[in-house]
C-alpha cells in the first residue's frame, strides 16, 4: 500500500495498531522470547544501549527514579537493604574508593562545599554532644589498651629526636611544626598491629593525622637522610 506522504503512513500505522493491538503485542512477546533464547547476548546489548540512550537524554529523571527505588527498598526492608549495600561495597572496594576520592576532590576544590561540611559537622557535634563524648571516650580507651599491649615503647627523648630528624616538619605534607602543634603519628597504626617503637613514629600536623586515620601512609624521607 502506497502513501502520499509520511503523515498518511503514520496515520495508517496508528489505525492498524489500534485494530490489531492484542495480536501485535503477542507477536512482539513471542519474538523477544525467541530472541532471548537464541541470541541472549544481543538482546542484553540492545537493552543496555537503549538504557544508556535514555539515561543520556533524561539524566534527572533516571536519578530521581533511582532515588525513589532506593527509598522504597530502604523502607520495606531496612536491615536487608543495609546488608546488600555493605556486601556491594565490600565487593567493589576499588570502585567505591575511586568514587570517594573523586567526591573528596570536588569538596576540597569548592570552598563553599568545604565550609558547608565543617558547619554540618559542627552542628552535629552540638546536637549530639553526649554521643560524641561517649565515642571519643571509647576510642581513647581502646587506643590506651592497644598502646599498653604493644610490645614496644618510646621515651620523650627519643620522640624529640624523631621530630628533630624531620626538621620539625610534618612527615607527610612538610608543614612546619613546633612543640605545641606537632602530633605523634604511627606509620603503621596500632589498629593494624603497629608498634610504639621510635622507627614507627613520625611527627605530623593535625590535618594529616586526622585524614590518615587508621590507614598506612608512606612518610617522606627525613631531612638528615637527604642532606637537608
Amino acid at each position: 500500500m502506497s502513501h502520499k506522504n509520511l503523515w498518511d503512513k503514520r496515520a495508517y500505522q496508528q489505525k492498524y495498531y489500534a485494530l490489531h493491538r492484542e495480536k501485535l503485542i503477542a507477536a512482539s512477546k513471542e519474538y523477544h522470547a525467541r530472541e532471548m533464547i537464541e541470541n541472549p547476548e544481543r538482546v542484553r546489548a540492545r537493552v543496555r544501549a537503549a538504557k544508556k540512550r535514555y539515561a543520556e537524554r533524561h539524566p534527572e529523571r533516571v536519578l530521581e527514579q533511582a532515588r525513589r527505588t532506593m527509598q522504597r527498598r530502604r523502607e520495606k526492608d531496612p536491615v536487608g537493604y543495609l546488608n546488600v549495600a555493605r556486601a556491594w561495597r565490600a565487593k567493589n572496594k576499588e570502585r567505591v574508593a575511586k568514587y570517594e576520592r573523586a567526591k573528596e576532590a570536588k569538596v576540597q576544590a569548592d570552598p563553599i562545599k568545604l565550609a558547608a561540611r565543617y558547619e554540618n559537622r559542627r552542628q552535629y557535634r552540638i546536637k549530639n554532644a553526649a554521643k560524641v563524648r561517649a565515642t571519643k571516650s571509647l576510642y581513647k580507651a581502646r587506643r590506651r589498651i592497644k598502646s599498653r599491649t604493644a610490645d614496644s615503647s618510646c621515651s620523650a627523648v627519643q620522640w624529640m629526636a624523631r621530630c628533630a630528624l624531620y626538621g620539625w616538619r610534618c612527615a607527610y605534607c612538610w608543614f612546619d611544626l613546633n612543640k605545641m602543634t606537632v602530633q605523634m603519628d604511627h606509620v603503621v597504626p596500632l589498629a593494624k598491629g603497629g608498634s610504639n617503637w621510635p622507627s614507627n613514629l613520625v611527627p605530623a600536623c593535625g590535618k594529616c593525622n586526622m585524614r590518615k586515620n587508621a590507614r598506612v601512609w608512606i612518610p617522606k624521607l627525613p631531612l638528615l637522610s637527604v642532606g637537608g
